[in-house]
């Protein structure tokens, strides 16, 4: 009777256990092929680099389902981007100026401190160069002509774009204070309310006298603007040396100097639109997004920038950064005071590349693993149940060397499924 019981329980057993397989090869299989992460990436208006930057984002990560997506999605600019990030959207990345994690605030509103307590770079992709862009009969020569003639019409950016936050950047180095630089600012808001694109239609039609564009060179509306209108429109080369040493140091160094020469016509395909003589600033623009972003997914993404699609990538943004050089922290991230991602550190460190491997293998192994054993049960059983035909116990003890080792390696799978330990 005893041994009966036992037989039973052991039958009970072996159905419970051969149940937690099946639930387990389910769960691993369903790891295997699970749907991608759908990431929104907010870019800007149209006709800028963060637009055609976040579409090529998109492109390419289709052939990359299996860990994530980039869905691009117009916005503002860089400030209406991190907006929307310190306010956490989930699944979210925003393509924006290191400026606005590194400037003591944004018009004293306090935007700053959310800011910068929510937001976690991911990599600093390139550099934007400020390219104001006139009419020739505007007579335009130095920045300060923007504020003192009041017949002009100057396209600034929308009002949460980075391209208008360095437009106030710039009219304070011309010398306006806080309210003047308001009224200026005020007076030219009715003529940008718009994208890159519309503002370069605009300027050819002869409805705007200028247009002020941040952007990464080549800049798509500006060089599909002045080759062929070149009789009518000019790049404004800003060359007062002491202009622009104010403009970093009212920054705080958050802009730096550009030169033509910086990117080569061998960089770019086709022409170049600026010469090698002109001069302006420029700021560092950065992939981010908010600090409780899970790390593995950040890992995936840096390696797609950096290892996967680099070259591709390249052809658009010739002055690409590559996060694992040494110039990239020494002359750029430890330049700002921003903080990185915890996926950066796990990108650039000796061991948890190898981890992710593992874990990006181990659903595979352990479905292995668990097939074997189940097949390895069948056939003890079998070959148990055959060698006793005569036996009126279903099941004798020696059952239990049968069940054991399926029976422990159950048990801890189901541990290691109720800690989540491969979520890191």
């Amino acid at each position: 009777m005893y041994l009966k019981r036992k037989a039973n329980l052991l039958f009970y057993l072996i159905v419970i256990w051969n149940a937690l397989l099946i639930f387990f090869l389910v769960e691993f299989g369903s790891v295997i092929n699970k749907e991608p992460t759908l990431l929104r990436l907010l870019t800007a208006t149209k006709g800028g680099k963060y637009y055609e930057l976040g579409n090529l984002f998109g492109k390419l990560s289709k052939p990359n389902e299996k860990y994530f997506v980039f869905s691009p999605e117009e916005t503002d600019g860089a400030i209406d981007n991190f907006n929307r990030l310190t306010k956490y959207w989930p699944n979210t990345f925003a393509l924006g100026y290191t400026k606005a994690l590194s400037a003591p605030a944004f018009d004293n509103s306090g935007e700053y401190d959310n800011m910068k307590g929510n937001i976690r770079c991911v990599q600093i992709l390139y550099e934007e160069v400020v390219q104001i862009i006139c009419r020739k009969d505007a007579q335009i020569r130095h920045p300060i002509d923007l504020t003192n003639r009041d017949n002009l019409r100057v396209y600034i950016g929308m009002k949460k774009s980075g391209t208008r936050f360095t437009v106030k950047t710039l009219f304070k180095a011309c010398g306006l204070n806080k309210s003047e630089v308001a009224k200026v600012i005020d007076r030219y808001d009715k003529y940008s309310n718009f994208s890159y694109s519309e503002a370069a239609e605009k300027i050819i039609a002869g409805e705007l006298d200028v247009v002020v564009f941040e952007a990464g060179l080549p800049t798509k509306a500006a060089s599909d603007l002045l080759p062929e209108y070149k009789e009518k429109l000019e790049l404004l080369s800003i060359d007062d040396e002491d202009f622009i040493k104010k403009v970093k140091k009212d920054s705080e160094n958050m802009y730096g100097v550009f030169s033509g020469f910086q990117i080569t016509e061998q960089d770019i395909k086709g022409d170049r639109y600026w010469t090698n003589d002109f001069k302006s600033v420029s700021s560092y623009v950065m992939l981010a997004t908010h600090k409780t972003f899970e790390p593995e997914i950040v890992y995936k993404i840096l390696d797609f920038i950096n290892n996967e699609y680099f070259s591709k990538i390249k052809e658009v943004i010739p002055n690409l950064q590559d996060v694992s050089s040494s110039n990239y922290r020494e002359e750029i991230i430890n330049k700002f005071d921003i903080k990185e991602h915890v996926g950066v550190k796990r990108y650039l460190s000796s061991y948890w590349p190898i981890l992710y491997k593992i874990k990006e293998k181990m659903p595979y192994f352990l479905i292995a693993f668990l097939s074997a054993i189940f097949l390895l049960q069948l056939y003890l059983s079998l070959n148990i149940a055959m060698s006793n035909p005569d036996s009126e116990i279903p099941f004798r003890p020696e059952l239990w060397k049968v069940v054991w080792p399926p029976l422990i390696s159950g048990i801890i799978a189901v541990i290691l499924k109720m800690l989540d330990v491969f979520s890191y």
